[in-house]
Parts: C-alpha cells; structure tokens; sequence
C-alpha cells in the first residue's frame, strides 16, 4: 500500500476493523477517488469548451414577399428576417436563396459564433416587374 493512497487512508482509520471490512472499505476508498478524479476531469473538459453561439442574420430584400431558402430548407419570406426578428444560423457556411416571380438569388454565407450580419439582396427589374403586374 502507498503511503497516503486513498487504500492507506481507509486502512489506518479503520485499525480496529476486521480485516474483511477493511478491504471493503479500501475498495469503496479507491472507487471513490477514482470517481472524483474522472468528475474534475469532465469538469476541466466543459469549462475548457465553449457554448457555441448562433449568428443573427437580416435579410433585406427589394421583394419582402421573396421566399426565403436556408441550406434547402424554406424559412418564410424576406420580410420575415427585416424587421426586429433575425434568422440564427449556426456557425459555418450557409447557402441562401431567395425566390419570387421566377427570378432566383443565391448566396452563400460564412458566419461565425456570435456574429450580426444583414444580407441585402435585390432580385432584380423582372422580380419587381412581375410582383407588379407588369408584362416584360
């Protein structure tokens, strides 16, 4: 036994203990230490870690009824995102596009954590054209 292991420790404050109890208590000593060990070490692990924060992206567009698309997925509309309301990305690279009257805008957008982005798109003369009832 180590000097001052935790099997020390358990045997020497239990002398009076028979010996069968004193092992079980060693064992139930070690397993102890062995558990706060592992909890300071995922303690470490999380405290080193940090929370990743989504971006807030605004979408102005020229047509606020656009529909917007976020990575092949539908979202609503520009309109939307103009205002107050933002869109959360998660940080990386992203692709938007923004569809209305057959016209279609596409970016892509690298945002990180924490980041405030406004994306102004205009879908163009034939968008509007068409959102006004206009012949091209």
């Amino acid at each position: 036994m180590k000097r001052g292991g935790a099997a020390f420790l358990a045997a020497r404050a239990s002398a009076s203990l028979p010996l069968a109890t004193k092992a079980v208590l060693a064992r139930a000593a070690e397993a102890a230490v062995a558990l706060v060990g592992c909890g300071l070490i995922a303690l470490g692990a999380c405290a080193g870690a940090r929370a990743t924060r989504n971006a807030r992206v605004s979408v102005r567009c020229d047509d606020a009824d656009a529909e917007l698309v976020v990575d092949g997925v539908p979202r609503g509309t520009a309109g939307d995102y103009a205002g107050a309301h933002r869109l959360l990305l998660t940080p990386g690279l992203h692709r938007l596009e923004l569809r209305a009257h057959g016209a279609v805008e596409t970016r892509a957008l690298q945002v990180g954590s924490d980041d405030d982005v406004t994306l102004n798109i205009a879908l163009g003369e034939g968008a509007r054209a068409a959102a006004q009832g206009v012949p091209r």
